[in-house]
């Protein structure tokens, strides 16, 4: 298992090489990074996690939603978005 931020950056390179590829077919691909979300995943898997400064998943699908109504010329390859107090 690798690193969760080779994991990243692998990610970020894929898409990276292969957004502008798939632009021309009018597909926008953006890569977005949300660090650590307020989920039950943790406690679903009985792993005890303080996530108070994990960011609320509406403030996520708030970007998600910004991305997909930019105008069709415009992409947003990659954004990051976390509690500030993470």
């Amino acid at each position: 298992m690798m690193p969760y931020f080779i994991e990243n950056n692998l990610v970020s390179f894929l898409l990276i090489k292969h957004y502008v590829e798939v632009a021309k077919y009018g597909i926008r691909v953006s890569n977005v990074m949300p660090g650590m979300m307020k989920t039950d995943m943790f406690n679903k898997m009985n792993i005890q996690k303080n996530m108070d400064n994990g960011i609320d998943t509406k403030e996520v699908t708030r970007l998600i939603k910004f991305i997909i109504d930019t105008p069709s010329d415009v992409m947003i390859p990659e954004v990051g978005i976390k509690n500030i107090n993470n």
